[in-house]
């Protein structure tokens, strides 16, 4: 009996601790600016993932929320972007729309620290993206 309590101590300890899931969806409206890349303000953490999908241009955070996990039909306003959201992050609902208007609506897996970006609204000077990333 010893024994087995021995290895079953050194099999967890081998095995080291369990990755938890994320808390909470940290999401970002971002501005995509025409020109030459700069100073990227509020996305330095996503920025190189935005340039590789997107292209070289200038991004500026617009609006931050975050969302915990699981969320119920939480609400989030993001300028004039409204965001429904339900789900854990294996099954993550979200609901977009702008002016009344329904734009997305889609489920979605999101890993811990993963940047997930979510098409673009057209505002009069820039494109905006959505931008989830699990924490």
């Amino acid at each position: 009996m010893m024994k087995r309590l021995i290895l079953s101590f050194l099999l967890l300890a081998c095995l080291g601790p369990v990755a938890e899931a994320g808390s909470e969806v940290s999401v970002r409206l971002v501005a995509i600016l025409p020109g030459p890349a700069a100073d990227s303000v509020g996305v330095n953490d996503v920025v190189d993932v935005l340039k590789k999908n997107i292209g070289d241009n200038r991004y500026l955070l617009s609006a931050e929320e975050k969302i915990s996990l699981p969320a119920d039909k939480q609400r989030v306003a993001l300028t004039d972007v409204l965001l429904v959201c339900s789900g854990d992050q294996k099954n993550f609902q979200i609901s977009v729309s702008r002016k009344g208007k329904q734009l997305i609506n889609t489920n979605v897996e999101l890993e811990d620290g993963k940047p997930f970006i979510l098409g673009g609204t057209s505002g009069k000077k820039s494109r905006f993206v959505l931008v989830f990333v699990v924490k």
